[in-house]
This record gives structure tokens, sequence and C-alpha cells, in this order.
């Protein structure tokens, strides 16, 4: 059936009329709900074959209208060719593209449409397919979002598997649920690592402080136990030094009487040399005798000397120097001739000398001997009173 001018007129003011409708509906401020007149309004003008709006829309024999370029693609797909008969994408009645007429009218009113930007009244949270306008209905598996209708029918998604939007939302509500449990679980693990840490802090935290009161306090007596050790060896050490000091000063007084009887020796001895022969050769050998003594004595005191591992105050008190050595030398050998032998000191020598000389500690043979000797010639010479006398082991009477 080929359409007639009368059917092209007859739609015209149809869609005229709600056109009107609809820019006195948009001016006054009112809302469309689902069943209003816009949304069937934009079915109208959309194409069945696209799914979007008309462009250049021409009218077929039975009354429908598609887009030129859409309807001359479909003939040539289904018939083969433009010149043939072909059916209706609607209706399935057959026609000729050739009988097709432009329908200008449904132009201005798509174009009308597009102007006024209508879209259908949305509820509240309800949202729209931003390209359509629609509701999204459907899903989209592929794509993973969700659809309208004409979205459905385009070929962006005419292969892709679809899904009714409540179907779809109900699966993911699931598969969010389950996903919300395990991270419940994995919540409730975690919130009892961070108790445990948190415990473990705060113990850490304890030891810490702990160990450091200890480290404080270990330390605080170590030093008031070393202040205390410093003042006693600052007391040993004045006392140590006072002591010396005085052993030194009786060491120099000694020193000096024999430095003075050794310069009357020296004195006497001089003039003993500018007497004439007879007088020198009298008394010769008991003024030579004198000075036996002295010289062993020298040897004594250069050779007699302590051993370096021993302290330095130690060594000052144990020095020849000292009073414990020098002042009891003279006293020790009188000692040694009361009680000692000539065959006890010539058969044992190093037993003997440690029990006379308490205060020395180190001996060497040498030493020994010179000690010995020492209290051997003074063993001797104490049997002649007057040679005693001057040498200055015995006062003079």
């Amino acid at each position: 059936m080929v359409a007639t001018p009368t059917t092209a007129k007859s739609s015209g003011p149809r869609f005229r009329r709600a056109s009107e409708e609809l820019r006195e509906a948009s001016g006054a401020g009112m809302a469309f709900s689902v069943g209003d007149p816009v949304e069937r309004l934009q079915e109208e003008v959309s194409c069945s074959i696209c799914l979007e709006y008309l462009r250049d829309p021409v009218t077929i024999e039975c009354g429908h209208n598609f887009c030129q370029a859409c309807i001359s693609n479909y003939c040539e797909r289904g018939a083969g060719s433009v010149a043939q008969v072909a059916l209706c994408p609607q209706c399935r009645a057959g026609f000729l593209l050739s009988s097709s007429r432009p329908n200008k009218q449904l132009a201005n009113i798509v174009e009308g449409i597009e102007q006024l930007a209508l879209r259908p009244s949305r509820g509240p949270g309800e949202v729209l397919c931003e390209r359509h306008g629609k509701k999204l209905r459907l899903f989209c598996q592929d794509d993973g979002e969700p659809i309208c209708l004409v979205c459905d029918k385009s070929r962006e998604h005419r292969a892709h598997t679809v899904l009714p939007i409540e179907e779809a939302a109900h699966e993911y509500k699931i598969k969010l649920r389950e996903a919300v449990d395990v991270l419940r679980k994995v919540l409730g693990e975690a919130s009892k690592l961070e108790a445990q840490e948190a415990e473990k802090t705060a113990q850490w935290k304890e030891k810490v402080e702990e160990r450091r009161a200890l480290i404080v306090s270990g330390y605080e007596r170590r030093r008031q136990a070393m202040a205390e050790e410093e003042q006693l060896l600052l007391r040993q050490l004045q006392d140590e030094a006072q002591e010396t000091l005085k052993k030194l000063q009786v060491n120099w007084a000694f020193l000096l009487g024999q430095c003075t009887r050794l310069r009357d020796l020296i004195s006497e001895m001089e003039q003993k040399c500018q007497q004439p022969a007879a007088s020198l050769l009298k008394d010769v050998k008991v003024a030579l005798t004198r000075s036996v003594p002295y010289n062993l004595l020298l040897l004594l005191f250069s050779r007699l000397v302590v051993s370096d591992s021993v302290t330095p105050w130690t060594r000052a008190h144990q020095a020849l120097l000292s009073s414990t050595a020098s002042l009891s030398l003279v006293k020790l050998m009188l000692v040694a001739s009361r009680t000692l032998s000539h065959h006890l000191v010539l058969c044992r020598p190093l037993l003997l000398v440690p029990s006379i000389f308490p205060n020395i500690r180190v001996f060497s043979r040498e030493s020994s001997l010179l000690i010995i000797t020492i209290t051997y010639i003074a063993a001797h010479l104490l049997r002649n009173k007057t040679c005693c006398v001057n040498w200055g082991l015995l006062p003079r009477i």
C-alpha cells in the first residue's frame, strides 16, 4: 500500500499538536511522569532501525517513518536492490523504496523536540541514560554498565549479553555482600593484630623504661662508688705523700751527715798526705780502712735498683734512699755482726738476705753478694772499736 498525501497530512497535525502541548507544558514548568506523552512522543520520532531520532525522515507506503539512510540500507540488505519490493520493519507490509516520500513536517517536529531537550520526569534517585534520556532497564555484562532499551538495540550492544537491571542488581548485591563478609573477617583479624601490636608496643615501652632506670641507677651507684674510691685514694695519696716527704727529709739529713763525715775524712786524708813520711805512714792503714766501707756503699747504692713493675709510690718506699733502707743500713750491719758468724755468711748468703733486708723486694745475685760483703766487713770492723768510731758506726766517747 502506497502512502497517500492524506496520510502524511493527517500525521502532520497530530505531531504538531503534540509538540505544541509539550511546549506549553515545558513553558509552564510541568513535570512529566513515566506515563506522560513525552516518552511516547520520543518513541514516535525515533527510527525503529537505528533507535535514534529520525534523520531526514521518509514515509513509506504503510505510513511508518524511518531515516532515509536506514531504510535504504535495509532495502539493500533485505531485498538485494532498492528497486525490489521490501517488507516494512514494523508491520511487514510490502513497499517500494521509490514510493517513499520525505516528511518535512516530521523533521521539523524532531528538530523542535531536540531543541526543547525534553526528558521524562525521573523519580528520586533515578538515573537516566545520558545518551537517549531513557530509563536504565538493562545491564550489559560485557561492558559492565546499565543501559536503556534503545542502547540494547544499537549496534554497540547488539551482540552483548544483557540482563534485566533488577536481576543484575540482585546478583551483584549477593556478590557485594559476600565480598563485605570476607572484608569483615579480614577487618576482624586486622583488629586483633592491631590490638596485639598495641599491647606489645606498651610492653616494650615499659621494658625500655625499666632498662633505662636500671642503667641510670647502676651508673649512679658506680659514680658514687668511684667518687668514694677517688676520695679514698686521694686521702691515701696525701698520707703517703706526707709520710714519704718526712722520710725524704730524714734521708736528706742522713745524707747531709754522711757528706759532712766524708768531707772531714777527705780533709784528714788530704792533711795526712801533706805530712812528712814518718807521720804519713803512722796509722795509714787505719785511714785507708775508713774509706773502704764508703766505696762499698757507693757501689751498693748504684747496683740496688728496684723493678719497674713496682708502682711509683711503692718504689719510693722501697728505694735505698728511703728510711727503711738507708737509715737502718748501719743498724742492720750491727745486728748482723751480733747474729751472724763467718761460717753462716759464707754458706747461706742468699737465704739470709731477705730476712736481713725485709723491705727490699727485688734482689739480684750480685746485689745480694754486695750486701753480704758489707755485712761481713762490718762484722770484722766491729772488733776494733776505734775503727768503728772513725767510720761512724759508733759514737765518739
